[in-house]
């Protein structure tokens, strides 16, 4: 038990018959789960970030829910250049190997770094010179309107109800540090979709009517 405690490795007491369930014969009243990936701790996820780019890039998910969209803006952030992905220990998709398989590969490749509390790694992000950057519908500016130079971190809220008001709150900080949030002018249209965007929009940087050409390029090749 202590070495559970001394590696922060997560553990909890069940029924035994919960362990029947599970277990094809027999066993002697102990499971683990062993992670698809290795995981990163924020501390080298920034240092990795910083070391590699000028403008590093790096996404937060607050309770994306879908193993499927979490692949799917896994991918999108790597064919963006991106360099890391922060998800929460609990409340958020598993990333097993049907988010592997839909990351294409990609979870294997980046940095990916597991924490227990969102706001606490967003502070630490913005103490290392990020701009936290909420994809969200609540707000008037447009992805193409906000200054996405410097190291950034987007977050991307769950499926249903979006980015927590808990994040937005951090996403928009005092005016000397200020961060900026971004319209999520395509919600009802998928998170594979919203990620492409909203990555596009961070690294290609076009104007709003080549965005627009863009996007009807993408449909006619559906």
């Amino acid at each position: 038990m202590e070495l559970l405690k001394v590696n922060e490795i997560p553990f909890q007491f069940v029924p035994g018959e919960r362990l029947n369930r599970a277990v094809r014969g027999s066993h002697q009243g102990v499971l683990a789960y062993i992670s698809q990936i290795d995981y990163v701790d924020i501390e080298q996820l920034v240092n990795n970030a910083l070391g590699c780019s000028e403008n590093p890039l790096l996404v937060i998910l607050d309770g994306v829910s879908d193993v499927r969209n979490l692949g799917a803006i896994a991918r999108s952030l790597e064919c963006a250049g991106g360099h890391g992905i922060i998800v929460p220990a609990k409340g958020g998709a598993a990333i097993n190997a049907d988010a592997v398989k839909a990351s294409a590969g990609a979870l294997m490749r980046i940095d990916t770094c597991k924490v227990s509390n969102l706001r606490v790694a967003a502070y630490y992000l913005q103490q290392s010179g990020f701009k936290l950057i909420a994809a969200t519908e609540k707000t008037d500016n447009l992805i193409y309107d906000v200054d996405m130079t410097g190291p950034i971190a987007i977050i991307m809220g769950s499926e249903g109800k979006g980015i927590s008001q808990a994040m937005l709150d951090l996403a928009d900080v005092d005016e000397k540090s200020r961060a900026y949030r971004i319209v999520k002018n395509i919600l009802t249209e998928g998170m594979p979709r919203i990620a492409r965007a909203v990555l596009d929009g961070t690294y290609r940087k076009p104007h709003r009517e080549d965005a627009i050409k863009y996007t009807h390029k993408e449909d006619s090749l559906k």
